[in-house]
């Protein structure tokens, strides 16, 4: 390749590192200047030094955030389990397209207008599903967005609702790539469909399990728009995530220096625990 032409590949890809550096590196590296220093948006920057963090980490509302997105992560396991079931079922059914066209919708359509539809369904006066308690067994709806106590079982239960036909589509993938011959072999040596399972699929699929396992989590740290819609953007210790704490921190009170250094927090703790899933991946998961 001559001169002229490594000017015009240069040409060619500069609107790409362009965009990199403008809207990646460099919103990245000031966000951590940000972590030292004072600013509302309209004034200069006034340098605080480690005052921020030590703000956050004196916070009661960092705490019931943290406590509540860290509760709010064991869904995934949950999810995890039941599409894998879902996978292994799909897998089996003939003409079973239909079935998973249908538990994909939930993935495809926008998070908003799936809190909205689950905001409906849960409203206590007119809610279907608190009626149907009424009206099917007389029992009184409890307040599903409204009791501390089950605020962030709501939202697990929305999640899972919402990201079992995504996963599905994963493990189903993975349990098609499986070899059959494997499972012809398994049975002439006498392995029943439970032992089978267990001794050999999941060891099989589980990079796809390591794999939707470790999204999940990341996603699960990041959840924002499920909770802003379901508590109107008004926070409690109860209902507060780490995301929205964020964004209330810089966005409703301009405390923009503390809402960055929580921001680098919250990936300072999405990066040790992807850490050590990714030292479980050694003894875990299985590469064919």
């Amino acid at each position: 390749m001559n001169k002229k032409e490594g000017i015009f590949g240069y040409i060619f890809i500069s609107p790409w590192i362009i965009g990199l550096l403008v809207f990646t590196i460099g919103p990245i590296i000031f966000s951590f200047i940000l972590v030292f220093s004072s600013w509302n948006l309209i004034g200069p920057l006034k340098f605080v030094g480690f005052e921020n963090i030590y703000s956050i980490f004196n916070s009661t509302f960092f705490w019931s955030a943290l406590r509540n997105t860290a509760f709010f992560t064991l869904y995934v396991p949950i999810s995890v389990i039941l599409s894998l079931i879902v996978a292994v079922l799909m897998n089996r059914i003939p003409g079973s397209s239909v079935f998973r066209l249908i538990y994909f919708l939930p993935s495809v359509t926008p998070a908003v207008a799936n809190a909205a539809v689950w905001i409906w369904l849960l409203q206590p006066s007119y809610g279907v599903v608190d009626n149907a308690l009424k009206n099917w067994f007389n029992i009184q709806g409890p307040g599903w967005f409204s009791d501390p106590n089950l605020y962030i079982p709501t939202l697990m239960m929305i999640s899972i609702w919402g990201s079992i036909g995504y996963n599905s589509i994963l493990f189903t993938a993975g349990l098609r790539s499986i070899d059959k011959s494997i499972y012809e072999a398994a049975y002439l040596d006498g392995s029943n469909a439970i032992s089978t399972f267990f001794r050999i699929t999941v060891p099989l699929i589980s990079p796809t399990i390591f794999f939707v396992t470790v999204t999940s989590v990341i996603w699960s740290f990041q959840v924002f728009d499920l909770a802003y819609m379901t508590n109107n953007g008004v926070t409690s210790y109860y209902n507060i995530t780490l995301v929205q704490y964020i964004y209330q921190l810089g966005f409703q009170y301009f405390h923009i220096g503390e809402a960055s250094a929580l921001a680098w927090i919250l990936t300072g703790i999405i990066f040790l625990i992807t850490l050590f899933e990714l030292q479980a991946e050694k003894k875990l998961v299985f590469y064919q």
